[in-house]
């Protein structure tokens, strides 16, 4: 029997793991536009485009990110109890992130989480701040942290956030600090972003 290569098996695994939107098309643009010396990234605008329209909203709360194939909370605020009062979204420490979004059933899905740190990254718009989002599709965002469930090189006592008043990305090393928090779900391969889980 011949020997698989290890691109075959590369690219099962790529095909496995990754959204099929995702496949071959890059690193998308930051949409920056202003050019502040030449050379810099609006110079050039590299990357992908995004897919028009990128952000679609499902009408049931939830927001659906055509470039990568996942689904987000619309507005945390909106789900009430410990998740904030409609338009006043509340911040939590990263143990109660992680619990929150683990046991959240929002929109017919049960299968929410804590975001990833480049999953978080992803929403940012260069070209904004204050909120440095689309806040037409994700309303209520905090000019602040947003907790991601990714750690630095050294250990569980230094997770990454993004702040989306500047769009910068940080660190934090004390976890007892109050961030906010916005779930994420991926949309399983062949899912259509506004259908509902079938109870």
């Amino acid at each position: 029997m011949p020997k698989k290569s290890g691109g075959s098996v590369a690219r099962r695994q790529r095909d496995t793991y990754l959204p099929s939107l995702l496949i071959d098309k890059g690193v998308p643009r930051t949409n920056q536009s202003q050019v502040y010396k030449t050379g810099d990234d609006a110079t050039y605008k590299a990357g992908v485009s995004s897919l028009t329209p990128r952000f679609i909203d499902n009408f049931d709360g939830t927001v659906t990110d055509t470039a990568t194939n996942l689904m987000w909370v619309k507005d945390p605020s909106q789900i009430g109890g410990d998740w904030g009062t409609p338009g006043t979204p509340e911040s939590m420490t990263w143990d109660d992130a992680l619990q929150h979004c683990n046991n959240l059933c929002y929109a017919g899905y049960c299968d929410w989480r804590l975001p990833n740190i480049k999953e978080l990254e992803s929403l940012i718009d260069f070209s904004k701040s204050d909120p440095a989002i689309d806040d037409s599709k994700f309303p209520n965002t905090k000019n602040e942290g947003y907790w991601s469930g990714s750690m630095t090189y050294y250990g569980c006592d230094n997770e990454f956030f993004p702040n989306f008043g500047t769009g910068a990305i940080s660190w934090e090393q004390d976890k007892n600090l109050k961030k906010y928090v916005r779930p994420v779900r991926q949309i399983p391969p062949g899912h259509k972003g506004g259908r509902r889980k079938r109870k």
